[in-house]
């Protein structure tokens, strides 16, 4: 009579048999869930589902901490041998060990993550211990370790208060975590947020305060305005008020207009308090506080040594509320120049020479005089170019003869219009001919000297010289 070995039992019951298609269905679902997030600097948070952890995590998790990935080969051994009715207890006890490891997994390798690689569990993981959950019942009910109703109520017991504690502390969290921290650290799909919450409420304006013809004074630390660390980040202002001066900025902060200063309704801040920092907008009429933003300095998330930062964070990243969102929200379009894309230039000539100032003015870099008024232009190579005004508007040329060899064989010339009112740039023109990278027998020579008035049109401009006339058309898009 053949002797039944210890490995082999009876054939696999009915009960097991269950318990392996629901551990099998728990699994499958847990593909579909995300099973964590991690906060990734360029795109502000990334979502990792089952299906791309499984391949990447079996490849890679050894590096990363990641060895609970790993316990899906110990599953499918034990459903494996559970459906062949033979013994799994080893295989339970290592995928068991294995995916109580999922805590330590830490960053992702060879990605651009700021540490934690892990900032929030997904339910995904939940779904996933439960299907390890019923792979480990439905070993125990083959081997006879425990009986259907035993094992019916032990995971019923088990699971929802698993599930029943994953949804308080979900909520818990929730329920303490300002805008930011849930729109960062407990988005849909999450469960529990690792990385630590801001204890400062963050405030979101329903939108602008302030009128959109209106110039903001500007009231800021200067040691808030450091490059280094802490550093708080404010939105670039086009037009602002500081120190008695209005400041206008056109072209991206490439030209800088000054004025004397008038007296304005509303005063941005920027102040140090014990804290850290406080952000308001104040009616200066009245000192009524329309809109305070207090930022409190903490560790970096993940880098306990790392350098000092505020939160809640500024997030300027569009679509993502931060501190500098919400500064752009309540200004709205205040302090912005109204633009046209492609403004229509009409027919005049430049031959009145304006010339830019040499000298700066109150020890302001580049600050110079340009017909009556005072201008940064940057970057620097527009100050060496002539200046004739037309009109109603200023145009700035540069001309360069390219020699090849020693003899002439092309040009360069480049002119910028600017509204002569408000020094706003309308347009530019370009004839784009110069030396090559390497090019050793190519030289320029400067012309600006030879050019005596600049003859505007909307599509072209003539340069009038010494030596004759050049046309140079309008730059694409400009």
């Amino acid at each position: 009579m053949p002797v039944q070995t210890t490995a082999r039992l009876t054939a696999v019951s009915k009960p097991a048999r269950w318990l392996c298609i629901a551990a099998v269905i728990c699994w499958l679902a847990s593909l579909a869930l995300p099973g964590f997030f991690g906060y990734h600097p360029g795109k502000y948070l990334e979502v990792w589902y089952g299906i791309s952890i499984l391949p990447f995590g079996l490849l890679f998790g050894w590096a990363c901490k990641g060895w609970a990935v790993y316990a899906n080969i110990f599953f499918f051994i034990v459903l494996a041998r559970v459906l062949k009715g033979k013994s799994a207890g080893r295989w339970v006890l290592l995928m068991i060990l294995l995916a109580a490891t999922f805590p330590f997994f830490g960053d992702a390798p060879d990605s651009d993550w700021s540490p934690p690689g892990v900032t929030t569990w997904g339910w995904g993981v939940v779904v996933w211990l439960t299907a390890l959950s019923l792979a480990t019942a439905a070993s125990a009910v083959q081997q006879q370790w425990l009986t259907m109703r035993q094992a019916g109520y032990g995971l019923a017991v088990g699971l929802i208060g698993v599930y029943a504690l994953a949804a308080f502390l979900h909520q818990r969290q929730w329920a303490k975590a300002n805008t930011q921290d849930r729109e960062l650290y407990l988005p849909a799909g999450a469960v529990y947020a690792v990385a630590p919450l801001c204890d400062v409420p963050f405030v979101w304006p329903e939108g602008p305060l302030v009128g959109p013809d209106e110039i903001v004074e500007l009231d800021i630390d200067p040691a808030l305005k450091a490059t280094g660390s802490p550093h708080i980040s404010l939105p670039s202002f086009d037009r602002y008020q500081a120190e008695g001066f209005t400041w206008v900025t056109y072209d991206g902060g490439g030209v800088k207009v000054r004025y004397v200063g008038q007296p304005r309704h509303f005063t941005f801040q920027a102040k140090t308090t014990g804290q850290g920092a406080v952000i308001r907008l104040v009616q200066n009429a009245t000192g009524q506080v329309l809109y305070e933003q207090n930022l409190h300095l903490r560790r970096p998330v993940g880098h306990p040594k790392g350098s000092m930062e505020y939160c809640p964070r500024y997030w300027a990243i569009p679509k993502v509320k931060g501190y500098t969102n919400a500064i752009k929200r309540i200004l709205g379009p205040a302090g912005k120049p109204a633009l046209e894309s492609r403004p229509q230039l009409a027919a005049e000539i430049a031959r009145e020479p304006c010339d830019m100032g040499e000298d700066d003015i109150d020890g302001i870099k580049n600050l110079r005089t340009l017909d009556g008024r005072q201008v940064i232009m940057v970057p620097d190579s527009l100050r060496p170019r002539k200046y004739f005004c037309s009109p109603n508007y200023i145009a700035s040329a540069r001309l360069l003869s390219v020699l090849r060899s020693g003899a002439p064989s092309d040009w360069f010339g480049y002119v910028k219009v600017f509204d002569r009112r408000t020094l706003q740039p309308l347009a530019i023109f370009r004839h784009s001919r110069t030396c090559g990278d390497g090019d050793r027998s190519c030289t320029t020579v400067a012309l600006e000297d030879a050019v005596t008035g600049i003859q505007i049109a909307a599509d072209q401009v003539t340069l009038e010289t010494t030596q004759g006339e050049r046309q140079i058309p309008r730059a694409r898009g400009e």
